[in-house]
């Protein structure tokens, strides 16, 4: 789960992804959150975040198999 959570940070290191929730103006963002078998993944409802979210997830998906 490690590489899934790094690659939703890097994605989520540019607000032009529209992923993840920013904690201030100038602060760090963030893409998501376990619970013990469920993750939550934050980002804006917008076609741009839904293809980088669905891009990360096919990437893991090939990755791990």
């Amino acid at each position: 789960m490690e590489p899934l959570i790094r690659h939703l940070d890097k994605v989520g290191g540019s607000p032009r992804n529209n992923v993840g929730l920013p904690t201030s103006p100038r602060g760090f963002r963030v893409t998501n959150m376990m619970f013990a078998d469920d993750r939550l993944i934050f980002a804006k409802v917008t076609n741009i975040a839904a293809r980088n979210i669905a891009k990360v997830l096919n990437d893991f998906s090939h990755a791990s198999g």
